[in-house]
């Protein structure tokens, strides 16, 4: 049977979702495991093994600089480019709040740059709830970009 897993993490050091000592720390308290990294190659060999093909969610992205952020999506489109086989898309985090305008200018880059799908994953974790209106400028454009394809 294959399977689509539609939110799935990176198990790459650079996608991995908890990005501080603390938070690996805390994977040890919660879920009694050690943080392991592993190559994009054997990430992606991981979900052929698997039979899955995935979108993949970074997560943490919201709480980057825009510098950081814009290179963590490149990423993302570079190894999704890699592995189109397994990687269907990803799921993008950007928070109006922390990130402004440059946050709109980044989602409609990444929607001209995209490769699969695309989505934009709104968390209330320590952001604005999905139905604030700070977030209407991104659903706008995602409204407006759906129409372009």
């Amino acid at each position: 049977m294959k399977i689509i897993d539609v939110h799935s993490h990176w198990g790459t050091q650079r996608g991995y979702p908890l990005q501080t000592a603390a938070e690996r720390e805390q994977q040890k308290v919660t879920w009694n495991s050690p943080v392991k990294y592993h190559s994009e190659a054997a990430m992606a060999q991981y979900f052929r093994d698997s039979n899955v093909q995935t979108i993949l969610d970074f997560g943490f992205s919201k709480f980057l600089p825009m510098e950081e952020m814009q290179a963590l999506h490149d990423y993302a489109f570079q190894t999704e480019a890699a592995h189109r086989d397994v990687i269907l898309g990803h799921w993008l985090h950007i928070d109006p709040q922390r990130s402004g305008p440059a946050g709109l200018k980044e989602l409609r880059r990444c929607i001209d740059k995209r490769i699969g799908f695309l989505g934009l994953g709104v968390s209330a974790s320590l952001s604005p709830p999905a139905s604030d209106p700070i977030y209407d400028p991104l659903y706008k454009l995602c409204i407006e970009a759906k129409s372009q394809y």
